[in-house]
């Protein structure tokens, strides 16, 4: 499903686009604004699978460091194959939900996390 969400929205914005550009030049403006409608449907359908994105990434942090208590960002990041600045942003988003804790203090790029509790 991810797959096909991430190729299916680029796709529909296109089409609404190019539906609204072909309605305009026929001066055809109910085709416009269908088309319109395509195309905000299709930018919702985006914007909604990057915020899922970004809970997908949390819930593999989380797990990782469920698995390694004292993980630190950069080893999280290599094995989930994630970027570094990412995964501080899970960690730290973690953290202040109260589901992780730091066991080391410093930047969240160099302490260590483990679960709360």
């Amino acid at each position: 499903m991810l797959f096909s969400v991430r190729l299916t929205a680029p796709l529909l914005f296109t089409l609404g686009a190019a539906c609204a550009l072909i309605g305009q030049q026929r001066h055809d403006y109910l085709s416009v604004a269908t088309a319109l409608c395509l195309c905000v449907s299709a930018a919702g359908l985006f914007s909604e699978d990057l915020i899922h994105s970004g809970y997908r990434r949390d819930r593999a942090v989380l797990v990782h460091v469920a698995a390694h208590p004292g993980a630190q960002p950069a080893q999280i990041a290599r094995v989930l194959g994630v970027a570094e600045k990412a995964v501080v942003v899970s960690l730290v988003r973690l953290a202040e939900d109260g589901l992780l804790v730091r066991v080391e203090e410093g930047t969240p790029e160099s302490c260590s996390y483990r679960l709360a509790g």
